[in-house]
């Protein structure tokens, strides 16, 4: 068994999570489709063999959890610590924040005052049942929609099945297209399931709103034939959503700027019926985390570090036509708005630095130029180049690393509201 070490120019890396720790890992009835790359990537990154589609999202938080003790022991998240506002972990002192929260983790005047509002596209409410226990003769192979927009005489509804999860339910069933005069209500509280799929709507539903009788028609049906003795309803906005951009600055008090990246679904998301967004969360932090370099070079962290991802996310809101984002104009790049990025301060600077003054007053002698062997050609002029600015790299990186470095950054992850 091997040994892990820290770097001891990596940076300090503190976990906020909103939950209390009592319910951390314990959403067992929500199973998630992990895509076979997002399978793999897990797999390489925990060191594991587990991850796999299907899985629970208290699994998934277990195994990650696992693995993050296994690399550092001191690294335990603090629980039970919601944030409201990022701009209270950089009054803290953080150099960096990643804000890994849900949909509606930032509010609307935060993600005003950071430029980063939320862009809705093709929003639509939809009505979400839950069975469990068919009884004899029931089953979900028909064509549930056809017979509802009969029976109510509303040409759109549409429908769409899920398999259940052992032990939680038999299925779930999304119920689109509906009428726009169908007033919700909150259900009453403390009630246990509806024993059908009738009584189920009546309990969010104002009857005596236009559209209700539709709904209670369409859910006759499936009774009919799903024949569950348990169900449950409640509403859902389906839409796609995107925020205008995924780095921001935060105030640090001191006139400095601390970058906020947004992460997860607080940047941006699709519908649950289209499948899972954490395949695409995943593989847009995991390129973030390799591209970035987070050992500390003298300088400050700011927005430019991030500039890559930035126009990775923004590259990718304009491909899917769902977000509504073609035609419209990216956000300023990060260069342009930090120029600590461009060159640090003079107390900040290394021995890169050094590169740029005026040569030494004794250079190298030159290697005298050889004739080359009769069964070898000469070397093209532009494998010379490439050698040449090799050799300078390779002098840069020593240089670098025989300067004394300051302490390492601080990092904040917020995991409120995931």
């Amino acid at each position: 068994a091997g040994s892990l070490a820290k770097w001891a120019d990596a940076p300090e890396v503190v976990i906020f999570e909103g939950r209390a720790q009592s319910e951390h890992c314990t959403r067992t009835d929500i199973r998630i489709s992990l895509s076979p790359a997002t399978c793999n990537l897990l797999n390489s990154r925990a060191k594991s063999r587990h991850f796999c589609t299907g899985m629970p999202v208290a699994e998934i938080e277990s195994r990650l959890l696992k693995r993050l003790r296994r690399v550092d022991p001191r690294a335990a998240p603090i629980f039970g610590r919601p944030i409201s506002d990022p701009a209270e972990l950089a009054s803290e002192g953080f150099d960096c924040v990643l804000w890994a929260g849900g949909r509606r983790s930032l509010d609307d005047d935060v993600r005003e005052r950071l430029r980063c509002g939320l862009r809705l596209s093709e929003s639509a409410r939809v009505l979400v049942f839950q069975f469990k226990d068919l009884e004899a003769g029931g089953s979900v192979h028909s064509d549930l929609a056809h017979a509802a927009c009969q029976a109510s005489k509303w040409a759109s509804f549409k429908v769409l099945l899920r398999p259940g999860v052992a032990g939680v339910c038999d299925g779930w069933l999304w119920l689109f297209g509906l009428p726009p005069d169908a007033v919700a209500v909150r259900p009453p509280p403390d009630l246990g399931p509806a024993a059908t799929f009738q009584e189920a709507v009546a309990r969010v539903v104002d009857e005596a709103s236009a559209g209700a009788d539709m709904l209670l028609a369409a859910a006759e049906i499936f009774q009919q034939r799903i024949r569950s003795a348990e169900c449950t309803a409640r509403w859902v906005d389906a839409a796609f959503w995107s925020s205008d951009r995924s780095v921001c600055e935060l105030d640090a008090g001191d006139g400095g700027g601390v970058p906020l990246v947004v992460l997860g679904d607080a940047l941006c998301g699709k519908p649950f019926y289209t499948g899972t967004t954490l395949n695409s969360h995943l593989k847009l932090a995991a390129a973030m985390m390799d591209e970035v370099n987070w050992m500390q070079n003298g300088s400050p962290m700011s927005r430019a570090h991030f500039a890559s991802h930035e126009r990775r996310y923004q590259d990718e809101i304009r491909r899917v036509a769902q977000f509504e984002r073609r035609g419209t104009a990216a956000p300023v790049s990060p260069q342009a708005t930090a120029p600590s990025a461009a060159r640090p301060p003079p107390e900040a600077r290394d021995a890169e630095d050094d590169l740029d003054a005026s040569p030494p007053s004794s250079p190298p002698m030159p290697r005298p130029s050889l004739p080359p062997a009769p069964s070898e050609k000469p070397p093209s002029p532009e494998s010379q180049i490439r050698a040449q600015l090799g050799g300078y790299s390779n002098a840069a990186k020593s240089c670098t690393r025989l300067q004394p470095l300051p302490l390492p950054p601080t990092c904040a992850i917020s995991a409120a509201a995931l």
